[in-house]
Parts: structure tokens; C-alpha cells; sequence
């Protein structure tokens, strides 16, 4: 995944040539420069939909309510924040104080905030903090899954919906795109590139498509379309609602309510749990492949005292139960895109 912080923009003085000719030509390659390092909001809204996913910059806060079906319906609402390789994704309710550490007096609502920096991954869920280190591809364990299964529904956000290729990797040739497979999915997807393009109207993107090519064919399997709503608190030519169909069915839905571009001040500090919840609350787990290395049997037990006191034991069986089912909901809620492109994939085959 590739982020780039945002360009700044800069006053460049053109010392003036010598000649007519000279002055053009120096003009010309200020203008080149200067159009590679631009701030998205400063072109025009189809140029800037393309510049970021070629190149998107640091996402400090994005606030997105997921539509449950494609109805009026049920909704949840998350936060992310994204930079390089370094993410977290969290699901809130209007109860939940984001900028407030978790802590007796302001207790999770949900059991989804994971994240990602480095080889670190982590999850919050309740009082528990769990983190993953020195992963091992051979011996992967839940915790770094989580993760994972986190960074797939992100993807598809931050990419306008397409789960299916890794931010940052669009190639653009006109309204045409080419783009890497996210690894992660590169069984479902059953190539390292992928193809699609784009379909505009009245100076906006309307649509995005992925296209698989078979033979002197090709299929649209994913189709992403964009509506624009006036948000003050999101970019003009970034859509506000977001359609996932396949094969001309709907998926889901999801609306942007809030995304804001730049650089953390601390890396660090945003991508890891500790700030997100109190120090002397917090039980935490430490594991490494599947070993366990710090567990909350070891912590002082005035800590337990307190999180008992304030909700229903973290660590009882019962919390224990909770927590396994909510890394099994995020998996299968990442697994169900990937599910539903490649069921139309593996049944032409099997009829071929």
C-alpha cells in the first residue's frame, strides 16, 4: 500500500530568460513540476478522484456509516486512519468518546478498533488490549488475522469501494486503470493485476468498474457507483455515498461523512492502542505466533478489581466467548465481498 504525505504547495520564482523560447520552455517545466506535486483539491474533480488512488496522502480521520443491506436499515458507524503501511479501523456509536481514552467512565460500545504499525498488530475489546508481534506467515495467529480482516474492509473505503486492489497502485490511461491485486485476496481475485475503468458526468466520476478479460471478452465483475451529497467536512470530488454491486445487484452501501488528509504528528502514538485506552485499565496480552508472552492472569490485580468493577469480567469465560465471536464476525464480514465477486468467476468456469 503506498501513501504519499500531502504536497505542500510552494511559490517558485521563474528568473526571467534570456529569450521568448527560453521563457516557454522554463514555463512549461514549472507547470510539470508543479502538476506532480499539486493538492488534490486544487484540480479539477475527475483528476483529483484519479491522483488519489495513484497516489493517496495520509488519512488523519475518515467517518463512515455502513449501510446493512441496501436498504434504509440498520447502519454502523467507524473511524479509520491510514498512513504507509499503518492504519486503525474502529466502530462507534454516538455513546462512544473517540478522543477520550477508554476507561470505566468511558467504555466501548462495540467490539470492533483494531490497527496495524509495523509488525505490531492490535485489538482493543472492552478493558482487553491484545497484540500480535514478530509475525510468522507460517504460524499466524488470530490476533494478526483480526488485523488483517480489519485492513480489507478498510481498503475498500479508502479505494471507493474496490476491496479487491491495494491503495495506491492505480495506473491510469485516460478513463482506463490498471492496479495490483491485494494480496490478501489474490485467491479470489486469481490475478496480481487487475483492470477497470471509470465512466464521468458533468465533470464528475460516476462510476468505477472492474473488468476481467476472457478471450476477445471481457466481464464487468464489480461495479462501484459514486453519488455526491455538499459536505463541508469532505472534499468536493470525493463521493459521499458509495454503491457495491455485482452483476448488477446491489451488495451494500456505505456514506462518507467526514475525510481529512495529512500527516500524524506522531505515528507512533496514532497507530498503536495505548493512547486509546487507560493505562490502568488496560489487560493486556502480548503474543508472538501463537506463544504467549504477557497474559492478565500476570497483571496487579487491583487492575482486575477496577475492570471488573465497571463491566462484566474481560477476563471470565464468558468475555473470553465474546471476544472469539467478534474476531469471527470481522472475518466473515471482510470474507463476504471476496465470497460474492468470485461465485459469478468459479461458476463460468465450472461451465466451461
Amino acid at each position: 500500500m503506498i501513501f504519499n504525505k500531502p504536497p505542500s504547495k510552494q511559490i517558485r520564482s521563474v528568473q526571467k530568460p534570456g529569450t521568448v523560447l527560453a521563457f516557454y520552455v522554463s514555463f512549461g517545466l514549472f507547470c510539470c513540476v508543479w502538476s506532480t506535486q499539486a493538492d488534490p483539491e486544487t484540480l479539477d474533480s475527475i483528476a483529483s478522484f484519479k491522483t488519489y488512488l495513484a497516489s493517496p496522502p495520509c488519512i488523519t480521520r475518515m467517518v463512515y456509516k455502513n449501510h446493512l443491506g441496501c436498504n434504509a436499515g440498520m447502519q454502523e458507524t467507524y473511524v479509520l486512519a491510514c498512513c504507509s503501511t499503518n492504519f486503525y479501523l474502529r466502530s462507534f456509536t454516538g455513546a462512544d468518546k473517540l478522543d477520550v481514552p477508554i476507561s470505566p467512565s468511558n467504555r466501548m460500545h462495540t467490539a470492533l478498533f483494531a490497527g496495524q504499525y509495523g509488525d505490531l498488530s492490535w485489538q482493543i475489546n472492552g478493558f482487553g488490549v491484545w497484540k500480535a508481534i514478530s509475525p510468522d506467515r507460517t504460524n499466524p495467529d488470530p490476533y494478526r488475522a483480526f488485523s488483517g480482516a480489519m485492513r480489507n474492509i478498510m481498503y475498500g473505503v479508502i479505494n471507493c469501494g474496490a476491496q479487491q486492489i491495494l491503495p495506491g497502485t492505480f495506473i491510469w490511461k485516460g478513463n482506463e486503470f490498471t492496479a495490483q491485486a491485494n494480496p490478501a485476496l489474490r485467491a479470489v481475485n486469481g490475478s496480481e493485476t487487475i483492470g477497470g475503468r471509470i465512466a464521468t458526468a458533468n465533470g464528475r466520476v460516476t462510476r468505477m468498474e472492474i473488468v476481467r478479460a476472457s478471450g476477445n471478452q471481457s466481464q464487468t465483475t464489480a461495479t462501484f457507483s459514486y453519488d455526491y451529497y455538499p459536505s463541508a467536512d469532505v472534499p468536493s470530488w470525493f463521493p459521499t455515498l458509495i454503491t457495491v454491486s455485482v452483476q448488477g445487484k446491489c451488495l451494500f452501501k456505505f456514506s462518507v461523512e467526514k475525510l481529512a488528509f495529512g500527516n500524524p504528528d506522531d505515528q507512533v502514538d496514532t497507530f498503536t492502542p495505548d493512547k486509546y485506552i487507560l493505562g490502568d485499565v488496560a489487560l493486556v496480552t502480548l503474543v508472538s505466533n501463537n506463544q504467549v508472552i504477557i497474559s492478565p492472569n500476570n497483571v496487579d490485580p487491583r487492575v482486575v478489581a477496577i475492570t471488573q468493577a465497571a463491566m462484566p469480567s474481560p477476563i471470565s469465560g464468558k468475555s473470553n466467548w465474546r471476544h472469539r465471536a467478534s474476531l469471527v464476525t470481522v472475518i466473515i464480514v471482510s470474507l463476504v465481498p471476496m465470497i460474492w465477486f468470485a461465485v459469478p468467476r468459479i461458476w463460468k468456469s465450472r461451465r466451461i
